[in-house]
């Protein structure tokens, strides 16, 4: 019975602990927290790395850079069915944000529906 009591104790401090961690936490440390282990062993680690030369300060020169002049933007992918689409989303939502009009935004792709190159 003694051990009973102790292994309640013990899960009723544990699940004490968790909540109060969890209210001096931050929650975007929580969210970073559940990506890093959905990402799971491959991506997770990587994911945690970056985040935390973003915390730091020090990744900054891993970031392209944008000419001042620059009104066009091309996004290309091999089928052109998602990440060109949505980069090309992306791009022209910050930009109505922020107010830049007469910026181009293009989506090519490499390969047409007909499977046919759409570069000459």
């Amino acid at each position: 019975m003694e051990r009973d009591y102790c292994r309640t104790l013990l899960k009723w401090a544990v699940a004490h602990l968790k909540w109060i961690a969890r209210k001096l936490v931050p929650k975007r440390l929580l969210r970073d927290r559940d990506l890093y282990y959905r990402l799971g062993p491959a991506a997770g680690p990587i994911y945690a790395r970056l985040r935390c030369l973003d915390w730091l300060g020090i990744r900054s020169g891993s970031k392209r850079k944008v000419h001042a002049g620059a009104r066009s933007f091309v996004f290309v992918c091999h089928g052109n069915i998602m990440r060109s689409p949505m980069a090309e989303a992306m791009l022209k939502r910050a930009l109505f944000e922020l107010n830049l009009g007469g910026m181009q935004v293009r989506i090519p792709g490499r390969k047409s529906p007909q499977k046919r190159s759409v570069f000459p």
